[in-house]
């Protein structure tokens, strides 16, 4: 349920031209994430415990969850604590306004 709201908040916090290079680093971090995060889950599940007894799962399995849960309360610490765009927008200096309005001494030079 995060994915299209992570997406819309990486694609909404850099300027227009870079829009594909955020979304697509975004997709390939979202994949890594995954694959790291069954990695270390099974391992941690194979460290404690197996298939052999429901008991023995069980056992293994807890540490697993405990570990899972840990690891989303960092993404969540870590995302309450990242810069919102606005106050990147403050940090960053504003592009001079160009002068749009038209120039009489130039239109029928």
């Amino acid at each position: 349920m995060c994915f299209p709201t992570v997406a819309n908040a990486v694609t909404g916090s850099v300027p227009l031209a870079d829009v594909g290079v955020a979304a697509g680093t975004n997709n390939a971090l979202n994949a890594l994430g995954g694959v790291f995060g069954v990695a270390i889950l099974a391992a941690v599940f194979a460290a404690h415990g197996s298939y052999t007894t429901p008991a023995s799962f069980i056992h293994g399995f807890r540490p697993a969850e405990w570990t899972a849960a840990a690891i989303a309360a960092t993404g969540v610490i870590a995302a309450a604590l990242a810069p919102s765009k606005s106050a990147a927008e403050r940090l960053t200096p504003a592009a001079p306004e160009r002068d749009t309005a038209p120039n009489p001494s130039q239109a029928f030079g």
